[in-house]
């Protein structure tokens, strides 16, 4: 009987270390994004035109879409990051001509245009850079997501 026993416990252990690894790689809707963010257009530029102090300027445009089967009451950008080797440059709160403040269904895009507030002093590292990294944060139904949308190209206007 004891004999019979032990040939069955590699057995189990093997049954119940699959049934493990299996669901560990199951995702439920509370892993999945909240939203998913596409990069239509993303402008960032150095104003260094005579005349005026130098200054930092980003503009965007993004689709947003909702990933869950719910309809999201509350979304909002807010909080643009700018970074340049892994160091936050800038973190600011974004502006725009349109309300910045979403509700849509689910399976849906928005569209978002969104550009930075005037006179952003000119940070000392950024004369280095040909390219910056751009974060977004969103509020999502109180909930805060964060999105790296990706490098982009540094230009300027003299």
């Amino acid at each position: 009987m004891k004999n019979k026993l032990s040939r069955f416990i590699p057995l189990i252990i093997l049954v119940f270390s699959f049934i493990d690894f299996a669901c560990s790689s199951c995702k439920t809707e509370s892993d999945r994004p909240i939203i998913s963010v596409k990069v239509k257009e993303m402008n960032l530029w150095l104003n260094l035109m005579p005349g005026g102090s130098p200054s930092f300027h980003f503009s965007g445009t993004t689709g947003v879409t909702n990933n869950t089967k719910y309809e999201i009451k509350h979304l909002l950008l807010s909080e643009v990051d700018i970074l340049f080797h892994d160091e936050i440059l800038y973190r600011i709160k974004p502006e725009s001509d349109e309300e910045l403040n979403y509700n849509f269904s689910s399976d849906s895009e928005q569209s978002i245009k969104f550009y930075s507030p005037q006179n952003i002093k000119v940070e000392p590292d950024i004369h280095k850079a040909d390219s910056l990294n751009v974060v977004l944060k969103f509020l999502c139904d109180e909930k805060i997501q964060t999105v790296n949308v990706g490098i982009f190209p540094l230009e300027r206007a003299y």
